[in-house]
């Protein structure tokens, strides 16, 4: 037992200490136009997926009183109020007006 932790704990031992370099290589770097793009980069994905995780969280909270339909045109999740029958949305993002029918 004591072998196989020696075996296995030294890659990961000089894994994490290359990676340790490589994060005090990049906090300490001069080229921050580069760093500020991979900054840009990290916010736009960290904005895509908590808004998908916001709009898991309204689905959930609102199931009994709306429900969610993309806009045909801009393909923005609309919340409209859980009302039987068709009826005639506008989008408030493209103003495109479409029909929606509600069961």
């Amino acid at each position: 037992m004591d072998l196989l932790y020696r075996y296995y704990s030294c890659p990961l031992s000089a894994a994490g200490l290359a990676i340790v370099i490589f994060a005090f290589f990049r906090v300490f770097s001069k080229n921050t136009e580069k760093r500020r793009m991979e900054n840009n980069k990290w916010l736009a994905f960290e904005n895509s997926v908590s808004r998908k995780v916001r709009l898991i969280r309204d689905r959930w909270k609102y199931r009994n009183t709306h429900v969610f339909r993309k806009c045909p045109g801009c393909k923005a999740v609309l919340r409209l109020k859980k009302i039987k029958g068709s009826h005639n949305v506008c989008c408030p993002h493209c103003k495109k007006s479409f029909k929606v029918k509600v069961l």
